[in-house]
């Protein structure tokens, strides 16, 4: 009779582990399963785009620049025109759109540009500082493990001054607006164009780039200047750039 009764309370409690042991296993499967599906469907992210976490981010970025502008101006002869090496500082965030693959990345930057020509059978040289505002809208490619990311959008710039070299012999301030300066030319201080870029994460917190941005508007001043009216200086500026996200993970 004992006999009987301990095989009876084994057989009660092994059937007993193995049901609990199969409902463990149905219980934690289904979380398993769901586990594996966000990491297979955040695996294309894992390693490319910054918004990745699907919060907007902020880094700073650095590097130089190569300026120029294409110029009319009939009153001079101007040719021998050559960019100037001059720098960018500045800082972006980087807003994630509901397309994992695209995101919004306005920036604002300090950018001295530099640019020389021949002008009048001598070289003069240029340089003007702006406050530039990109506002682009970047694809994030899945090339190259989800590294490479491209972008576009417009520009506005505000010219904080600048100065002329004449032949290394006379330095002279630009001149913008109503102020006439000297042989009444006056330049605008507002351009506004379009930014091309381009660049590659390194990882979540270092990002190279590189842009080209082409000023539409017209920045010679035509109300003060008789010239100016068949004259136009449109801008350029290539620039190469290495970021900082931060708190990138």
């Amino acid at each position: 009779m004992r006999t009987l009764l301990l095989l009876l309370m084994l057989s009660f409690f092994g059937t007993t582990a193995v049901l609990a042991q199969g409902m463990t296993t149905k219980e934690t499967s289904p979380k398993k399963a769901a586990g594996q599906q966000k990491k297979a469907a955040d695996g294309l992210f894992a390693k490319g785009p910054l918004p990745a976490s699907g919060e907007v981010q902020f880094g700073a970025m650095i590097g130089p620049g190569l300026s120029g502008a294409i110029v009319k101006y009939p009153a001079y002869q101007v040719s021998g025109a050559r960019p100037g090496l001059g720098f960018e500082i500045g800082g972006f965030a980087d807003i994630p759109l509901p397309n994992k693959l695209y995101s919004f990345r306005p920036s604002l930057s300090y950018s001295l540009e530099r640019a020389s020509a021949v002008v009048e059978g001598d070289r003069s040289s240029v340089h003007i500082s702006f406050i530039k505002l990109p506002l682009d809208v970047i694809y994030h490619s899945t090339a190259m493990e989800n590294r490479l990311f491209f972008g576009a959008g417009p520009f506005l710039a505000y010219n904080l001054g600048g100065k002329y070299n004449w032949s290394n012999t006379r330095v002279q301030s630009i001149s913008f607006g109503s102020d006439q300066g000297d042989y009444g030319r006056t330049y605008k201080r507002l351009d506004v164009g379009i930014n091309l870029l381009g660049g590659y994460q390194l990882n979540k917190q270092i990002v190279f780039g590189a842009h080209f941005d082409f000023g539409l508007l017209n920045m010679v001043h035509t109300m003060e200047d008789p010239d100016a009216k068949k004259a136009s200086i449109r801008t350029l500026n290539l620039g190469v750039t290495a970021g900082y996200v931060f708190g990138g993970k």
